[in-house]
């Protein structure tokens, strides 16, 4: 005997006229057995489970290493409650690997590691009222976009070797250009030797020694160093207590750069002039490493020429500063 068409529900069902047998209800559940004439019970209706249908999509469609893809899973069914389970075929990972449905959707996000195409599978595992079901999509990975970045130099002599630092990274090479590849975006430091020295008294200086390179949308970007030479310029004073220049300590000059020197001569003696130059003041123009040496002489008044020997000298060295009225009246 069968019943079709019940609601889902309690029922009570009687049964009469087992005798010596067994009352059955359902397939394998005995629920009374005996020579009883008659016999009631209730049994729970349960209804079968309705289907279900999982949609799996995708914001976007296509993402590169290292980006987040949104994976939505929406349940059609019986107003479906439960979990959903994500997974994938690739190397990545899920913001959780389980979510709640709530009004029928749930989401997560995956964040792929590798490039290449990859499935992703969002599965229902259903509840009292609906059956389980699942959905799947292909993601398309493509590689993190890479960038480069060349410095290239100007001024040094060929085959020597200057060295940068971008970010974490060194390269030093004795070419004019050093190039970093296979960068991602972002903002990376630099620097770069500010002075390269050929000898003690020969170097070449950076126009700049350092600074930020912003790397985003270019797939290629230069940065342009000059070298410029400088020479060592060191004034010294002959005699040593003639007097002091300015300035007093050995200076680095730059390549066709101008600057002013000058000296001040000790009390008892008079400036005659520089070697090589004999020039009071001096304006130099560097093209070479140089040392200039400040001349002194003792000053004398008319009363305290020295002998005709020492005058004479005297005279033959610094004729355009010697009274020479005087002296050749008193010393031929």
């Amino acid at each position: 005997m069968s019943f079709t068409g019940l609601p889902p529900g309690s029922y009570t069902l009687y049964a009469e006229g087992a005798i010596n047998g067994s009352l059955y209800f359902g397939s394998t559940n005995t629920v009374l057995t005996g020579p009883q004439t008659s016999v009631q019970a209730s049994v729970l209706l349960t209804p079968p489970l309705q289907q279900t249908v999982t949609y799996l999509t995708r914001e976007p469609n296509t993402v590169v290493v290292g980006s987040s893809t949104k994976c939505i899973a929406e349940v059609v069914g019986s107003s479906p409650t439960g979990l959903v389970y994500f997974y994938t075929s690739g190397n990545g990972s899920f913001s959780a690997t389980v979510c709640v449905l709530t009004a029928s959707v749930c989401s997560v996000t995956y964040t792929p590691k590798s490039p290449g195409l990859q499935m992703i599978t969002a599965y229902y595992s259903g509840d009292a009222k609906n059956k389980p079901s699942h959905a799947e999509f292909e993601l398309t990975v493509a590689p993190k976009p890479t960038y480069t970045v060349v410095f290239i130099e100007s001024g040094l002599p060929s085959g020597v070797n200057w060295t940068v630092e971008l970010g974490e990274l060194r390269e030093t090479h004795n070419t004019t250009a050093i190039t970093f590849k296979g960068l991602s975006a972002g903002v990376y430091h630099w620097n770069v030797s500010p002075y390269i020295y050929e000898g003690p008294d020969v170097r070449y200086a950076a126009n700049t020694s350092s600074g930020d390179v912003y790397i985003n949308g270019s797939s290629s970007i230069t940065v342009q160093m000059v070298y410029t030479p400088e020479f060592l310029l060191v004034l010294a004073a002959s005699p040593p207590d003639g007097g002091v220049v300015s300035p007093a300590q050995p200076i680095w000059v730059a390549y066709g750069a101008s600057i002013i020197i000058d000296a001040s001569p000790a009390t008892g003696s008079e400036f005659i002039g520089w070697m090589p130059s004999t020039q009071l003041v001096v304006v130099a123009n560097l093209s070479s490493k140089a040392t200039l040496v400040k001349v002194f002489r003792s000053s004398y008044t008319y009363s305290t020429i020295p002998t005709s020997e020492h005058t004479k000298q005297y005279h033959n060295l610094f004729y355009d500063h010697v009274n020479t009225k005087h002296a050749n009246q008193k010393y031929n």
